[in-house]
């Protein structure tokens, strides 16, 4: 077969020339030698059989760029010259069509599939009959299905017809009736909701299609999945900056609703590590952000086999815009929003990072004052050391804590205060902190305080008996302390401020109890969403905390005050310094949306351009649609006891009898006159809002309320011959 090309033309500056336009033009950085040498074989006019490995790269680019290479080799006008391919899948060249129009270039597919039964509109090529179409395809066709395609101003055509009678759909496509507009975004909708697998996605739609239906062949066209990712090495792996801004703008367009009410942009931003397999080192160290109370969404996503260093190169993208929006703010249509980062909430050893300070288990971890921990097996800090002070900005600025610090942070250059802008995560500190070392030293603890068997099993029947009593919002019933170790962040929580005064009481001692109960009312107090309650009990909580942490080595011995105990004492400073409940600063949101972005990697191959995929498929799929924030105070409404209760103004509580069709409920309400005191001290619970009620029907009063005289659910446990009665304070998880 004669050469396409002079032989001359396949070498030297003209060739590299043309072959780096067609990598611009293409967007891809260069092609592969072995796509180079098909290329130079085929315009030599050699038959080529070309067979890559997954992975290896766009295989179909050697045949897609013929044309406009030949072009250029010729110096002719570009869209001279056309190919012709044969490709044995409908759905496969449907794509190839879609994403070369995508890049500017005519192209346009004929196909002969027998779909008889299907309700669409089709041409047909008969004997002497002509078909044209936007793309300036003109074709002839005799009864033996043999055509002649015209093709002037195109430059690809796809062919995979090999029937005696030809059924050709024009190119474009005809546009779908709304009805299947509507149906394609709803069913994208659902797909990326459920997790679709590519199979069964494609399957589904073989069968809406058959069924009359016109939508895409194949699941990535409906979900608009992005071909290419871009992907940067950095830090010794992978990373992909998505943006601040990109984040925020599609979250405002996502919930327009809530635009109106929006003031500042108040950025919380989180940085943890996310190990993907169990076999391997991989792990994702992504930086997320949420503003608002609205929805978490990815700045950043790192992919290699340990965390990101050196941390400067890791931030780089994030300060660069950070500073860029502190000057200019976000604008969304046509109104400019003030940019603040609120806060950091992260992990003590995430904080560390981000910080470049010790580590939490150092002598001098404690990143809000200068108190010097002790060795006892352990680093322990004593609460009877008043000489500390509490660290400042300025002098974390100029690194004047030499045995804090360990470098200049970079966040630094972007105006962020290292010790007052990182907040204590109670998540972390708290849940996963104290809650748990006190279970676990009630376990197996020092003789003091651990508790014997039988008042072990005691308190581990008394939470299985309050399963199923927990109402809707709770992503888990209490189990028992036989499965402590397998306790996650939300059953500690739920223990803390829930079922532990309850199952506790009258099974330990008086003074482990009351110790308790001084960790319990004072974080419920931080995480009250009442600003103006919260406040006036601010003082409360910061006293029975320094109790608490001041008195632990009397309770639980001298090796119970670690970092996380020492650090209950600053806790209140966040609470006062952010103008908000623990729960709009709490690492919560961000570790539901990790287990989301797991969820996303279906297979180790290239889980960073997986996750980005997921990513882009979710926004192409996501509506718009009214706020729904994520800290419901009302939550599920039922006749069911569980969610029955509610409280109301004036510290009375309701309990849903029946609702009505028109929206109002009937319900039984229990006034102060019906409702104790569950306990006295530290403070008197009924002060809290926790109450204990012998009989929830006994002297209640019928009255008929709307929703909105709901100010918050309630948790009603049951206890000897009665109920308590527990606002909901913690945040509803929506993962």
């Amino acid at each position: 077969m004669a050469s396409f090309i002079e032989p001359s033309l396949l070498e030297g500056e003209h060739f590299s020339e043309a072959i780096r336009i067609v990598c611009c033009f293409f967007q891809v950085e260069s092609l592969h030698r072995e796509q180079i040498e098909a290329l130079k074989a085929f315009f030599l006019g050699k038959n080529i059989f070309f067979s890559a490995g997954t992975g290896y790269g766009i295989k179909s680019l050697v045949f897609q760029a013929v044309p406009l290479l030949a072009d250029l080799l010729d110096e002719q006008v570009v869209g001279s010259s056309i190919a012709i391919i044969i490709c044995p899948l409908v759905s496969l060249m449907l794509d190839q069509v879609a994403y070369l129009k995508s890049l500017g270039l005519n192209a346009a597919d004929v196909y002969n599939v027998k779909r008889g039964e299907k309700k669409r509109q089709r041409l047909r090529y008969q004997t002497n009959s002509t078909i044209s179409d936007q793309s300036g395809i003109s074709g002839h066709s005799d009864i033996s299905g043999q055509s002649d395609i015209d093709s002037d101003g195109l430059d690809l055509v796809i062919d995979s017809s090999d029937s005696s009678q030809s059924e050709v759909e024009s190119a474009p496509p005809s546009p779908l009736p709304s009805s299947d507009v509507t149906l394609k975004n709803e069913l994208a909708a659902w797909a990326t909701r459920n997790r679709c697998t590519r199979d069964s996605l494609n399957q589904l739609l073989q069968i809406f299609n058959l069924h009359g239906h016109s939508l895409p062949m194949d699941g990535r066209t409906l979900l608009q999945t992005a071909r290419n990712i871009t992907t940067q090495m950095k830090c010794g792996g992978q990373y992909i900056y998505f943006g601040i801004e990109a984040g925020i703008v599609q979250i405002l367009s996502k919930y327009s609703s809530a635009v109106d009410r929006l003031g500042d942009i108040d950025l919380v931003v989180n940085v943890d590590g996310l190990p993907l397999f169990k076999s391997t080192n991989h792990q994702f160290w992504p930086i997320l952000g949420r503003f608002n109370n609205l929805e978490v969404f990815v700045i950043g996503l790192f992919y290699g086999n340990t965390k990101p260093v050196p941390v400067g190169e890791y931030l780089q993208d994030f300060i660069e815009e950070v500073n860029k929006l502190n000057d200019t703010g976000i604008t969304h249509e046509g109104r400019n929003y003030k940019f603040v980062v609120k806060c950091f909430c992260c992990d003590a050893p995430a904080r560390c990072y981000l910080k470049c300070i010790i580590g939490h288990t150092a002598y001098f971890a404690c990143e809000r004052c200068t108190m010097k921990g002790s060795w006892d097996g352990r680093v322990v800090f004593d609460a009877d050391n008043d000489a500390a002070v509490l660290r400042t900005d300025e002098l974390f600025l100029s690194c004047s804590y030499e045995t804090h610090q360990k470098q200049p942070s970079p966040l630094l250059l972007c105006g962020v205060s290292c010790v007052k802008q990182f907040s204590l995560d109670y998540m972390h500190m708290v849940c996963l902190g104290v809650t748990k070392r006190i279970l676990h030293y009630l376990k197996k603890g020092p003789r003091k305080c651990k508790l014997s068997s039988q008042q072990f099993s005691q308190i581990s029947d008394n939470l299985k008996a309050l399963r199923g009593a927990m109402p809707s919002e709770f992503a888990r019933q209490p189990r028992s302390l036989v499965e402590l170790e397998r306790w996650k962040a939300t059953e500690f929580r739920q223990f803390l401020l829930y079922t532990g005064p309850v199952v506790l009481k009258n099974v330990v001692s008086k003074d482990i109890y009351q110790h308790f109960l001084c960790l319990s009312v004072a974080i419920s107090i931080l995480l009250d969403s009442d600003n103006n309650k919260r406040n006036s009990h601010l003082a409360l909580a910061q006293d029975l905390l320094h109790y608490f942490v001041n008195n632990a080595k009397h309770v639980y011995g001298n090796t119970f005050t670690l970092y996380n105990v020492h650090s209950l004492k600053h806790l209140p400073e966040d609470v006062r310094y952010f103008k908000c409940s623990l729960n709009e600063i709490s690492a919560f949101p961000f570790e539901n949306f990790m287990q989301h972005l797991k969820k996303c990697v279906r297979n180790g191959q290239n889980p960073i351009v997986q996750v980005a995929k997921r990513l882009g498929e979710n926004m192409d799929a996501g509506a718009k649609q009214h706020v729904t924030s994520n800290f419901s105070k009302i939550g599920t409404v039922s006749d069911n006891i569980k969610d029955s209760c509610f409280l109301l103004e004036g510290n009375r509580f309701a309990f849903v009898q029946e609702q009505r069709s028109n929206g109002t409920f009937v319900c039984n309400i229990l006034d102060d006159r019906q409702l104790e005191n569950f306990y006295s001290s530290p403070a008197e619970s009924k002060v809290l809002n926790v109450n204990y009620v012998r009989d929830t029907h006994h002297k209640a009063k019928r009255v008929l309320l709307e929703a909105s005289s709901f100010i918050r659910k309630a948790v009603c446990l049951p206890v000897s011959e009665g109920h308590v009665l527990f606002p909901l304070h913690h945040e509803v998880e929506r993962c």
